[in-house]
């Protein structure tokens, strides 16, 4: 059911899930300070416990009770991108819950940059675990309307339009001068240069951050990305359609999701996407990325 913001933050207050608009895609939120309710994520996505949860803050101040310091480096990368698509990772105060962090002694913390939700995060005076509105493994929705569809309408979700980014948050974590990323973004590995030039970057595959599994984002049929059209001749008997983008990486990303959805529920086979289309270019590395995660195994 579709909510306006009084409804969600009392649903909120009582410990309930809600979904809430971000920039990025929508979430499946619950306050972090209630067990229940963050087992409740986990059982409503059939989400395994091993995959950790990113917590939304509404101000720089949540953030000194969760990591177990802020440093200058993660100070810089707050007053750079936030509020924005940039999840930072550090080791955590021992009241975080282990569920959040799957055990992992760091937590993933960022500000998402929408006025209703940093306005309800705020209001609620409790930071949120907020995976996307899903079903595990599944396409994010950048939607209301999507997050219906996945829940059935048993879920609320606050209508705070479609989201203007449409990937997930670019995840890191700085350990001494190396930036470890996790999960790449709209926050670009050369703007994360600029901002801390002395660091080494280094692309990490560790489960320290959601969307690190090689099989993620994938629509409710098969997704095929191709580099010739011969590569489909085993499916001759089947009904396709092919996957458009933007020659933009930035609008490609805004409508990735939303197509693969949409074209799920055309009543066609299989979705393709010829390889060839996307450009050997850093803007396009997470597009690249959610592609190669979202595809069936030809």
């Amino acid at each position: 059911m579709l909510i306006k913001f009084e409804r969600a933050l009392d649903s909120l207050k009582k410990g309930n899930l809600v979904a809430i608009p971000t920039e990025t895609v929508y979430g499946l939120a619950g306050r972090i300070d209630l067990e229940l309710t963050l087992r409740r994520i986990f059982e409503t996505k059939k989400r395994p416990f091993f995959d950790p949860l990113i917590v939304h803050v509404g101000n720089i101040e949540q953030v000194e009770d969760i990591f177990f310091e802020i440093t200058n480096d993660q100070k810089k990368l707050m007053d750079k991108f936030w509020p924005g698509p940039l999840t930072i990772v550090a080791p955590k105060r021992r009241i975080i819950s282990d569920l959040i962090t799957a055990d992992l002694d760091t937590v993933g913390v960022r500000m998402p940059n929408h006025g209703l939700t940093l306005r309800l995060i705020n209001e609620l005076k409790v930071p949120l675990a907020a995976p996307s509105a899903n079903m595990f493994k599944k396409t994010s929705p950048t939607t209301p309307e999507h997050v219906l569809m996945n829940f059935k309408d048993s879920i609320e979700v606050l209508d705070g339009g479609n989201c203007k980014i449409g990937i997930e948050s670019t995840v890191l974590e700085i350990k001494k001068n190396k930036i470890h990323i996790y999960r790449l973004g709209q926050v670009s590995i050369e703007q994360i240069k600029e901002t801390l030039p002395d660091h080494k970057i280094v692309i990490s595959k560790k489960i320290k951050s959601p969307g690190a599994l090689e099989d993620h984002y994938q629509p409710s049929i098969p997704f095929y990305l191709i580099e010739k059209k011969s590569d489909l001749k085993h499916l001759k008997n089947k009904t396709g359609q092919e996957l458009i983008l933007d020659k933009s990486a930035a609008i490609s990303a805004r409508i990735l999701y939303k197509n693969l959805i949409d074209l799920s529920n055309l009543g066609v086979d299989y979705i393709y996407f010829n390889k060839k289309n996307i450009p050997d270019d850093p803007d396009w590395f997470a597009v690249k990325d959610r592609l190669l995660k979202a595809a069936t195994k030809i």
